[in-house]
């Protein structure tokens, strides 16, 4: 019988050090991620604690003690690893401040002697084990996150891993135990085992997510302003224009160039140049709506997209752009401020095209005529393309390779 409980013990070390090197392996893989470093430090500090309980076997008070804070910071990462794909911090001060006094009131009830220290751990983990579940549970459903399942599931292992393990140390200590301590360290460790590998599948899955998400958002930032670049616009413009072919409503596209910037790069340098431009992104991210869109189309050259707006009310989104950026200064070398010239245009019903790229090739023809206009009449000012009469052929062949580049 000692022999068949010795070879479990000895199974049970072998499957945590596999597991253990499995994890250290993952973790350094996905140590570019936040949400990777979190999960893998959490799920290597678990197995870490299991180690440890099997090492205390041999009655070293020491394991017993490092065993239960391992475990407890095992749930903090986790738990913080979870958070950071939501962008909320991972352990509020209402948490803390009752995780630690409902662990302490639980742990002088429960434990005694030497117990009272893996009571306490076995406590507070489970806690923050049930706050991880709960905010999975909060977050809405998308069917794109396949991770989502196997970390529920992870999570409810965890949860119930911690409660099997306080069971086998308050059994242990009790006059007569109901089971032998073999049977009570298998409790102990089997379930926190299972919790560990169907978390090294959902959290890899869901790390792995988030990495693909951030790049994919990053693929669709322009790196000097971080507004949307030309290709996310273009995508979101053909969205809009589509709807507005469907139902008609308002969609008014603004489109600015900064003026004279060729000379700022030729004064002052391209460096120079770039502050100029990531000043203007903060105009266009302070000044914008929730509803609007804006973005760098390329070059000196943003965008800004309007769904559900008027013309008019277009006009006042453009004016409060051009006053924040008339109150960028230029480098010293130039003196003054910085200017720039807006097209303003609304897409008409008459205007309707089968798809929305062609449409949307109308709205942005029409605002880049607008904005050639301003060019043409002095630069610094807002011109509406409802407003303009026959542009110089000159204007319209521009207006032609422009669209032909879309």
């Amino acid at each position: 019988m000692q022999s068949d409980e010795g070879s479990a013990v000895i199974a049970l070390l072998v499957l945590f050090t596999a597991t253990q090197i499995i994890l250290v392996a993952l973790m350094l893989a996905l140590r570019e991620s936040a949400v990777g470093r979190a999960w893998g430090a959490g799920q290597v500090l678990a197995c870490a604690a299991g180690l440890l309980v099997i090492d205390a076997r041999g009655g070293s008070t020491w394991f017993l003690l490092v065993a239960p804070a391992l475990g407890v910071a095992a749930q903090l990462l986790i738990l913080r690893g979870v958070s950071l794909t939501d962008h909320r911090p991972s352990v509020p001060v209402p948490l803390t401040a009752s995780v630690l006094a409902i662990a302490a009131v639980l742990a002088a009830a429960l434990g005694s002697g030497s117990s009272l220290a893996e009571v306490t751990g076995y406590v507070v983990a489970a806690i923050i084990a049930c706050f991880t579940l709960a905010r999975l549970l909060q977050r809405p459903f998308a069917p794109t996150r396949r991770s989502r399942p196997l970390v529920l599931a992870a999570c409810g292992l965890q949860l119930l891993a911690q409660y099997c393990g306080l069971y086998a140390v308050l059994e242990a200590g009790a006059p007569e135990p109901a089971l032998s301590a073999e049977a009570l360290l298998q409790l102990r460790l089997l379930p926190a085992l299972v919790a560990i590998l169907a978390g090294l599948a959902g959290f890899t899955l869901m790390a792995m997510e988030t990495i693909l998400a951030e790049q994919e958002k990053q693929a669709r930032l322009d790196a000097l302003t971080g507004l949307p670049n030309r290709g996310a616009m273009d995508a979101a413009a053909m969205t809009l224009a589509a709807e507005f072919n469907r139902h008609g409503h308002p969609l008014s596209c603004l489109v600015i160039d900064i003026d004279r910037f060729k000379r700022i790069n030729d004064s002052s340098g391209h460096r120079a140049g770039d502050r100029i431009l990531q000043q203007i992104g903060r105009v266009l991210k302070e000044t914008h709506r929730a509803t609007d869109l804006a973005g760098r189309y390329g070059g000196e050259e943003f965008c800004v997209l309007c769904p559900h707006t008027t013309e008019a009310d277009a006009i006042l989104l453009a004016n409060r752009i051009l006053r924040g950026i008339r109150a960028i200064a230029l480098p010293r070398e130039l003196g003054g401020f910085a200017s720039a010239s807006i097209g303003v245009a609304q897409i008409r019903e008459r205007e309707r095209e089968n798809g929305g790229r062609a449409t949307w090739d109308k709205l942005f023809g029409s605002a880049d005529r607008a904005l050639y206009e301003a060019k043409r009449r002095g630069r610094g000012r807002i011109v509406l393309a409802s407003k303009l009469e026959a542009l110089p052929a000159h204007a319209l062949c521009r207006t032609a390779r422009a669209e032909a580049c879309h």
